[in-house]
């Protein structure tokens, strides 16, 4: 009886999985047809509709997701079924089925272990690709070495003896890799810097070896003595876990890492209250800043610093090297870097390096010093976001600290400016050399300094140094417009409010001297001539003794009106109608949305051009862009070698002094501006040359037929005023 029930158990099982095998069968078979009648529905509505391309691709994505969800209901009937089936004793097909199910999953674990290897070969070879992407050479360490022979060859008196000593220890390094190592860390920030985060492997093998060589001859620290430094290094994630194992407290809810980093050294420096002696204080204090420096070492790991003497040395030759104006800028090297890797192209010139910059090595000091005091002065501000808006609130003392603080650095310079001044007066030399003097720096710092001043409303102060700024004729003559403007405003509005007609009558004098002073910019002349008008008003002056200034006035704007939706008033140009839609809301200080004539959004100025090119005009929205590519372009042919004293620079040096139009200006009276502007832009615009200026994103058709509009006489006004005031 139980054999009986045990061959009926499994004739029902055999039964049974035939049944699921047939059933399985006939799901297959209607879910065949399914599909087959799916895509013969959807061939016959795409035969019905015309438009093939748009419903091909419908076909195939439905195609796509009829088939795809008929695997997914197949998959989970075969689950259903052996879920059904493990649940009755296994017969030998099954066993047979099992043993296909378990070759069939060897031969695909063996698929995908040979796909492995495959890809862990590929990687293998990648890696040795890129270690076997080593240089010997490096083009930094070329350029440093460039630069010492340069300097050390006709400017060698501007750097001591300690400096000519370094020089030549880095000359006698043994091997390239620490010269390139140095070289590197040199270009980066003076400050303390993570050798896991120090990876230069194409140039350097063994960086150790490197770092041992340097630290020997004095180029690198390697142990950080100072607990400000090292916390400085650490990320906030641990400083966070410092102050958490140590149980340092902190004020603050949720602190930055300057907080971070001032809780812990504060929790050092305090002393420990004890009823106990002097000496038991003492060790505890000890012991306490050993535990902060374990947890700051575990969390630290190796660290390197280049020399503070090497680094300064490396800042001076730079300096000397690239005859820099404003240490704001980036750094210079990198511009010869991307010459020499033909991703950036300077204009081909002929350099002409002279040796008088400086006189001497305490004139370089000085330069050098001006220009890190200045540097001071704008990062200061840069953190002052209040200096960007009309007045300081009066409850803000922190913000009003600040910019005193700040003036304070002006001020300490105006004794040093004064002999600079004096100084100059007994050397005559170039005006566009005098930008490498410590006394231009000092002039354009005090300069930066009346606006601070007038922020902090000190007017009387203010006046002082604008008539001190008045009474020198040695540096930064095109800002004498600017100075002579604002002191007369001043003197007329803010000083003496008792003495009012007094006061109004020095600001008169101060524009009368304005409109005789020859260094008086054209840009300044208008708004002085409206103050004269104003104040001679105020104080009564007969007509006939007043200024006529008719010859002066600037003509009106043609007026063309445009009926439509939206008011738009372009000053000095034209003043427009639109006749457009507008998408955004009236939102003063935020750009409005339009719509174009293609129904996308756009700007207003995009409107205004898509009214003029319905009546066959060509507009370009370029904010002056177009006008500053063609008076350089025109300037390119005019430019002398005498001020081009490097490889790489796109400007000549005399660029950014008032002065520079002057010594161009007689060799574009020819009025060959056209000839000029295609010779030039055939020449460097396959080049894409790099000039200050210019932008080779416009068209030269459109330049040209810009140019001959303008014509000869308006285009050399335009270069005037647009060089007299360049950098200014």
């Amino acid at each position: 009886m139980p054999q009986q029930s045990k061959r009926k158990g499994k004739l029902e099982s055999i039964k049974d999985t035939k049944k699921a095998k047939h059933q399985q069968s006939s799901i297959m078979s209607f879910f065949d047809k399914q599909s087959k009648t799916v895509e013969h529905t959807i061939k016959e509505q795409v035969q019905k509709t015309g438009n093939d391309s748009k419903q091909e691709i419908k076909l195939e994505n439905n195609q796509k997701q009829e088939t795809s969800r008929v695997k997914l209901e197949i998959e989970q009937r075969q689950e259903l079924d052996s879920t059904q089936l493990s649940k009755h004793d296994q017969t030998d097909d099954q066993a047979d089925d099992q043993e296909d199910i378990r070759e069939n999953t060897q031969i695909d674990d063996q698929q995908d272990t040979q796909t492995d290897d495959q890809v862990d070969d590929q990687e293998e070879t990648r890696e040795e690709t890129q270690e076997d992407q080593f240089f010997t050479t490096s083009m930094y360490t070329d350029e440093v070495n460039h630069m010492l022979d340069t300097v050390l060859e006709g400017e060698a008196y501007l750097f001591d003896k300690e400096e000519i000593q370094l020089f030549d220890t880095y000359r006698t390094l043994e091997g390239n890799e620490p010269k390139h190592l140095i070289v590197r860390l040199l270009m980066r920030k003076h400050d303390w810097i993570r050798k896991s985060r120090v990876n230069y492997a194409n140039n350097i093998r063994d960086l150790d070896i490197a770092m041992m060589s340097l630290e020997a001859c004095g180029f690198l620290h390697t142990k950080i003595t100072e607990l400000e430094d090292a916390v400085a290094v650490l990320s906030k994630y641990e400083l966070k876990e410092i102050v958490r194992e140590r149980h340092i407290g902190i004020s603050h809810e949720n602190p930055t890492k300057k907080n971070l980093e001032r809780g812990i050294i504060k929790f050092v420096s305090s002393t420990t209250p004890s009823i106990v002696t002097h000496y038991s204080d003492a060790s505890v204090d000890q012991s306490k800043t050993e535990k902060i420096w374990c947890s700051v070492h575990y969390y630290l790991g190796p660290c390197l610093k280049v020399n503070t003497l090497l680094y300064q040395v490396f800042q001076r030759l730079q300096l000397v090297y690239y005859r820099i104006n404003s240490l704001l800028d980036t750094n210079k090297m990198s511009t010869s870097i991307l010459a020499k890797t033909s991703k950036r192209n300077y204009p081909q010139y002929t350099s002409n390096r002279s040796n008088c910059i400086w006189n001497s090595r305490d004139d370089l000091l000085q330069y050098e010093q001006a220009l890190m005091i200045e540097k001071e002065y704008h990062l200061n501000m840069e953190r002052l976001f209040i200096f960007k808006t009309k007045k300081i609130e009066g409850d803000n003392t922190q913000a009003r600290q600040q910019m005193i603080e700040n003036w304070a650095l002006c001020e300490n310079c105006i004794g040093v400016w004064e002999d600079c001044i004096h100084s100059s007066q007994v050397h005559q030399r170039p005006y566009y050399l005098r930008r490498f003097e410590a006394g231009w720096i000092y002039t354009r710092l005090l300069d930066h300094g009346t606006e601070l001043l007038a922020k902090l409303k000190e007017y009387e102060l203010e006046a002082l140094v604008l008539q001190k700024l008045l009474d020198q004729h040695m540096y930064r003559l095109g800002k004498r417009g600017k100075w002579y403007e604002r002191l007369a405003l001043v003197q007329a509005n803010y000083l003496h409010k008792d003495q009012v007609r007094l006061q109004k009558k020095k600001a008169l004098g101060t524009c009368i001297n304005a409109i005789h002073d020859p260094r008086v910019h054209q840009i300044y002349l208008h708004g002085i001539f409206k103050r004269i008008r104003q104040l001679e008003k105020d104080l009564c002056v007969p007509k006939r003794e007043q200024h006529d200034f008719s010859y002066m006035n600037l003509k009106k704007p043609k007026e063309i009106t445009i009926y439509g939706m939206f008011e738009l008033t372009i000053w000095l140009v034209i003043e427009l109608l639109f006749e457009g839609e507008r998408i955004s809301e009236e939102i003063i200080g935020k750009k409005s949305i339009w719509r174009g004539d293609d129904g996308s959004e756009c700007s207003v100025e995009k409107v205004a051009i898509e009214y003029y090119q319905k009546q066959g005009y060509k507009g370009l929205h370029c904010e002056n862009g177009i006008i500053r590519m063609i008076v350089s372009v025109v300037v390119c042919s005019t430019i002398h070698s005498c001020v081009f004293e490097t490889p790489y620079q796109s400007e000549p040096l005399d660029l950014r002094i008032d002065a520079f139009y002057e010594s161009k200006s007689q060799d574009k009276k020819g009025g060959k501006h056209i000839e000029i502007i295609t010779q030039v832009d055939n020449r460097e615009r396959p080049r894409r040359t790099m000039c200050v200026g210019i932008n080779w994103n416009y068209e030269l058709q459109d330049i040209l037929e810009i140019a001959e509009c303008i014509g000869p006489l308006s285009l050399a006004s335009l270069c005037k005023l647009f060089f007299e005031e360049f950098g200014q």
